[in-house]
C-alpha cells in the first residue's frame, strides 16, 4: 500500500473526520494516523472544533416560511419530518478553515463570543486562537451564520459564512463592520436561489470587527450579523 506523508494526510484530514473519505485513500490515511501522533492529534482537534461549531447552532427553529421553502426544495412529502435549514449543511466546513489555516482553538466555543478584545493568551503570554459566531438575520429571522476565526497572529484571521435567504442569484459582496469607520468589503461570492457559502482571509484588524453583512449588486443589505461586544 502506498505510504501517505503528513502533508498528504493534512490535505484529507477534514474528509476523514467527516467520514467522506473512501477507498485506498482512506486506508492510507488511517494507516498513517496509526503511527503518527501529530496527525492523530490533528483529527482529534478537528473533531473537537466540529463539535464546537455544531454547538454554536441555536436550538430555535427558523420561521415557518423559511422552513417550508427548504422542505419544498428537497422534495419532502407533506407531513415529513422537519428538516434543518440548508445553511446548516456547510457549517462543518468552517472547521476546515480553522484546522487548515491555524491549528489550535481556545476553550469557550458555544454562544456568540466577544471579539472586540485582544484574543486570549496562554500562560506564557502567547496569543491563542479563538472562534466566534453570530446569526445572519433578515428582519429578525435567522437565514444563516457567520464565523470569525482569530489566529495566533492577525494575518491568520478568517471569515466564514453560510446563507439561505430569499431567491437571490448572482454575485454578492461580504462587508465587515468596524467599531469606527465605514464597512470594508473583503470579497464576493455567488448565490444561487438564495443559497451560498463562502470563506476568506480577514484583511483588517479582527479585534475591531463588530459585524458582517451580505450586500447585493444593487447595494441593498441582504442579511447582517452582529458579533457580541461585551
Amino acid at each position: 500500500m502506498t505510504t501517505m506523508n503528513c502533508a498528504q494526510f493534512q490535505a484529507v484530514a477534514a474528509e476523514l473526520t467527516l467520514g467522506v473519505l473512501f477507498g485506498s485513500e482512506r486506508a492510507q490515511a488511517i494507516a498513517h494516523a496509526d503511527h503518527c501522533n501529530a496527525c492523530r492529534a490533528l483529527v482529534a482537534e478537528f473533531t473537537d472544533v466540529g463539535d464546537g461549531l455544531l454547538a454554536m447552532v441555536p436550538g430555535a427553529e427558523p420561521h415557518v416560511g423559511f422552513e417550508n421553502r427548504v422542505v419544498d426544495r428537497i422534495g419532502a412529502q407533506h407531513g415529513a419530518r422537519r428538516t434543518r435549514p440548508r445553511w446548516l449543511r456547510p457549517v462543518m466546513a468552517a472547521a476546515t478553515f480553522v484546522v487548515v489555516f491555524g491549528v489550535g482553538i481556545s476553550t469557550g466555543i458555544g454562544a456568540d463570543r466577544a471579539i472586540n478584545t485582544p484574543p486570549p493568551t496562554t500562560a506564557d503570554g502567547a496569543t491563542r486562537s479563538s472562534l466566534t459566531s453570530a446569526a445572519l438575520l433578515i428582519g429578525g429571522h435567522q437565514v444563516g451564520r457567520a464565523f470569525v476565526y482569530t489566529g495566533k497572529e492577525p494575518k491568520d484571521a478568517w471569515l466564514y459564512m453560510s446563507i439561505d435567504a430569499g431567491r437571490t442569484s448572482g454575485t454578492v459582496s461580504c462587508q465587515l463592520q468596524r467599531r469606527a469607520g465605514a464597512p470594508v468589503t473583503i470579497g464576493s461570492f455567488a448565490m444561487s436561489a438564495g443559497y451560498g457559502y463562502w470563506g476568506a482571509p480577514i484583511t483588517i484588524d479582527p479585534t475591531t470587527i463588530t459585524g458582517a453583512r451580505v450586500v447585493g449588486a444593487d447595494g441593498k443589505v441582504l442579511a447582517s450579523a452582529q458579533f457580541s461586544t461585551r
